[in-house]
């Protein structure tokens, strides 16, 4: 049993995990290069990709999990070689993709706001957070769950940086009908601890892309690629649960950024 606890935090960008999850918000896709789709955003909606590959890289069958490309979607969010360093580890690999909208402008979201440690507390408030440096922090996520460090990057464009600029340009290509982005966020989710002598996540790394969106919003597309030792045990649930718990972590962080963001 002491695995399941945490290992429903593997995949999360901070995630905030909430029983009472808005989960009718989600719009489920099945395809990776799924396009925006702008009437169901204007109704509140979140469109979502979850896809889940074994530690053989090959797809998991099941509706709650749909597979990808690792070489040709995923492994270009590995910005920091995880995969040609892993030496004889193996990792399951989960994908993300949501799509949403802010009922912020586009210059709401500063570099100052999503590094206040106050903001960001508020956002994630089931979780202990501390602020290491100006872009470095600390979470701890509870009794029987990783704690570990995240480090965020800012860009904007022309992006210059050789590594933002390829990733720029790939995710062009999954969404083509987006233009550049104002503001690239990277986070670098890593150095998780063990619970229980146990391995949990190896890292996780998240691309937040914020567009302009009309009447003064924002139009958020996070990419997020996950490498994973362990899935919870068939007997708890296995890949469901997993799978169940991240989109109810990612609809409940949404859902409190936007609560946080009408209050500024």
């Amino acid at each position: 049993m002491n695995k399941l606890f945490f290992l429903l935090f593997l995949a999360s960008v901070c995630l905030s995990f909430n029983k009472d999850s808005k989960s009718y918000l989600l719009q489920t896709e099945s395809d990776f290069y799924f396009p925006v789709d702008y009437e169901l955003l204007n109704e509140g909606k979140v469109q979502i990709f979850v896809g889940l590959l074994d530690n053989k890289l090959h797809g998991i069958a099941s509706n709650d999990a749909h597979s990808f490309d690792f070489y040709k979607e995923a492994k270009p969010f590995d910005l920091y070689n995880y995969w040609e360093d892993k030496g004889e580890e193996d990792y399951y690999i989960l994908l993300t993709k949501v799509v949403y909208v802010l009922d912020k402008e586009i210059d709401f979201f500063s570099e100052s706001l999503l590094t206040d440690l106050d903001f960001l507390q508020k956002k994630m408030p089931d979780y202990d957070l501390e602020k290491i440096s100006s872009n470095k922090f600390h979470i701890d996520c509870g009794f029987l769950s990783p704690s570990f460090d995240y480090d965020l990057n800012f860009y904007r464009p022309p992006f210059t940086d050789n590594r933002v600029s390829r990733i720029e340009d790939f995710v062009t290509q999954i969404n083509p009908e987006l233009a550049s982005p104002a503001l690239s966020v990277i986070q670098h989710n890593h150095s998780f601890s063990k619970v229980m002598m146990h391995k949990t996540s190896k890292m996780s790394v998240c691309v937040a892309n914020y567009y302009p969106y009309g009447d003064g919003k924002t139009l958020e597309v996070n990419y997020t690629l996950n490498y994973i030792h362990e899935l919870p045990p068939n007997f708890l649930g296995g890949h469901k649960l997993l799978l169940k718990e991240i989109k109810s972590g990612i609809i409940d962080l949404i859902v409190n950024t936007r609560e946080v963001c009408a209050t500024l």
